[in-house]
């Protein structure tokens, strides 16, 4: 997506920031422990609002729609506005999508470093039972064109071995 919008759009990302949060708990939605005793509540991170690939150097918008709050150096009506048209433009670009047909012993693998994902572990109301084993492979903090790096605010960092 990141390289269909305009050129001075892309200049404009690139050197943005984001805060990513989440706290379900807050919401009326806690988390059962985990059973590997890490921390499960609240987290709050700062992400670019652009990021290099680490192998192909690609850039990409990190835009994760369920998390991502602010855009802590805008105003926030222009904050609002400018991830509103993000997730918009995210949302309703057909050719940017791929559509997965669950089956029994179906497997999904995906680079998260590169993609926005909506599925069936993200949907609290999707009706039918699905084992979700999520597993990240070799995991990096996210660097911007401006050489930001995310960084935790609150909580745990989501990678537990470094």
């Amino acid at each position: 997506m990141y390289e269909s919008l305009s050129e001075p759009l892309r200049v404009f990302l690139d050197g943005l920031t984001a805060i990513h949060g989440r706290d379900d708990a807050r919401i009326g939605f806690p988390h059962p422990p985990r059973q590997d005793g890490r921390y499960n509540g609240a987290f709050l991170a700062e992400h670019p609002l652009v990021r290099i690939h680490p192998e192909t150097g690609r850039r990409s918008l990190f835009l994760s729609p369920g998390f991502i709050r602010y855009i802590p150096t805008l105003r926030p009506g222009e904050s609002d506005t400018l991830l509103s048209f993000l997730i918009e433009e995210l949302a309703g670009r057909i050719d940017l999508q791929a559509r997965f047909h669950w089956t029994a012993h179906s497997l999904a693998v995906w680079d998260n470093r590169a993609t926005a994902h909506w599925g069936p572990v993200d949907d609290p109301y999707f009706s039918n039972e699905r084992i979700v084993r999520r597993t990240t492979v070799d995991p990096d903090l996210a660097l911007g064109p401006d050489g930001f790096q995310s960084r935790q605010i609150l909580g745990e960092s989501f990678y537990a071995y470094r």
